[in-house]
């Protein structure tokens, strides 16, 4: 087994997360989800339109 070097400086700190940079990302994600669903319907309803 193999353990790493420990720095002499090094300190854990433990801390909330940022709400509001996971809020952010949240939305983010909410957006990018959107778009994509957008862009599959898109496609499809160019595929029906060059059908019909």
């Amino acid at each position: 087994m193999v353990c790493p070097d420990i720095s002499p400086d090094w300190k854990e700190v433990d801390r909330y997360p940022d709400s509001a940079a996971r809020e952010t990302v949240n939305l983010l994600a909410e957006r990018l989800d959107s778009a994509a669903n957008n862009a599959r319907l898109a496609a499809v309803w160019h595929r029906r339109k060059k059908k019909g």
